[in-house]
């Protein structure tokens, strides 16, 4: 096949390149190429377009002319912080990067059979849970309300338009390649492997997250792609949920340090809020047959081990 893939230099992107990346398939990866300095580290696709996911008039050309069969959409502000401090740029990228792409396979993607919107259990925000494809959107903050966005248009490009989208919201995404420091796992490992203490917001020690190992929620995405119904939302969790104080302990358990001695609680900025719990019923997405295949132990050991020899290169 020929695909698509917005982002692809991205954590989730690159991640899911590595496995589409056969002798059967082309993968084209849309983006900014401004990753010089961690290019090494990254999976590259067989055709690489620079652009603006903004850039409607570019994506229609490269769905027409490599005549794209399968499009993965990642490209995206994805980061909390950032989206608190600037909402405008967020919902620019975020909503309207989503229309034009949604826009571009409606008139140029003839060929197109599958368009899978990768969004956040944060777009159900400060509903019930656990999350489910029935769950209202309930979002507050910027991020948040952006990721339901996304959702809310791409299921209007499929029921207006016949466009076939299906959207993945999934839990908070973790392990190997994720060169975001500002996400937990990462800046916590990568810390106390340097000898520094684990950093904690004050008062979100006892916020609740799902966490999913990258690879698993790689599977859901390509699950939700062929074997999932167009204009639907599947819901990609049901792992395990805990607090953020027992994440950081678990994560110095396996690296074999002490807690007590290596946490520095620190201020959050009082724009930057977040939903106190979250996590979700993957029954749908299960349904497909996906399932995770890694524990939390499992995936945190895998991770640890990684960023642990990436921060002695």
């Amino acid at each position: 096949m020929n695909i698509l893939i917005t982002g692809h230099e991205g954590f989730i992107g690159n991640s899911l390149l590595k496995k589409l990346k056969t002798e059967e398939n082309r993968i084209i990866g849309f983006g900014r190429g401004e990753n010089l300095s961690r290019r090494k580290f990254l999976a590259q696709p067989d055709v690489f377009i620079k652009g603006e996911i903004r850039d409607e008039e570019k994506l229609k050309r490269v769905i027409a002319d490599y005549e794209i069969n399968e499009v993965y959409h990642f490209a995206a502000q994805s980061i909390v912080r950032t989206c608190a401090n600037n909402p405008k740029s967020t919902f620019d990228i975020n909503v309207m990067g989503t229309v034009a792409l949604l826009e571009a396979c409606r008139t140029s993607g003839p060929t197109v059979n599958s368009v899978v919107i990768s969004t956040s259990d944060k777009a159900f925000g400060h509903g019930p849970i656990p999350y489910t494809e029935e769950s209202p959107l309930k979002p507050l903050h910027a991020y948040e309300t952006s990721k339901a966005c996304q959702q809310l248009a791409s299921l209007c490009y499929f029921h207006n338009f016949g466009v076939p989208a299906k959207v993945v919201a999934c839990s908070n995404l973790y392990g190997p390649g994720d060169f975001n420091m500002t996400r937990i796992i990462p800046n916590t490992i990568t810390r106390l492997a340097k000898g520094k203490p684990a950093l904690l917001n004050k008062g979100a020690a006892s916020y609740v997250r799902e966490l999913v190992y990258i690879d698993d929620a790689v599977d859901a995405f390509i699950t939700a792609s062929r074997k999932g119904k167009n204009g639907e939302v599947y819901c990609c969790g049901g792992t395990e949920h805990l607090s953020i104080e027992k994440l950081i302990e678990k994560i110095c358990h396996i690296m074999e340090k002490d807690v007590k001695n290596n946490l520095q609680i620190f201020e959050r900025p009082s724009q930057f809020k977040e939903i106190k719990e979250q996590y979700i019923d993957s029954t749908k997405l299960q349904s497909l047959g996906w399932k995770p295949k890694y524990s939390l132990d499992e995936g945190l050991k895998k991770t640890i081990e990684w960023y642990t020899n990436l921060s002695k290169k």
